[in-house]
């Protein structure tokens, strides 16, 4: 279903995103401030991504009412 493969997509970048700030932490850490910064806008990015599929799926859901 339509709906179940939106959260899939979701869950996959949001574990994306989080995976994307522990290297952002790792890197500060190591006073790799740049790639600390790359990371973070991976991260975001994986954010937006999740936020979109559940914003597609609340659309979906809508529909079926």
């Amino acid at each position: 279903m339509r709906s179940i493969e939106n959260h899939k997509t979701a869950a996959k970048h949001h574990e994306e995103a989080a995976k994307s700030h522990h290297e952002a932490i790792s890197q500060h850490q190591s006073g790799n401030v740049e790639k600390a910064r790359e990371n973070s806008m991976k991260a975001n990015e994986h954010s937006v991504k999740a936020t979109d599929s559940h914003k597609e799926n609340s659309k979906f859901d809508e529909m079926k009412k």
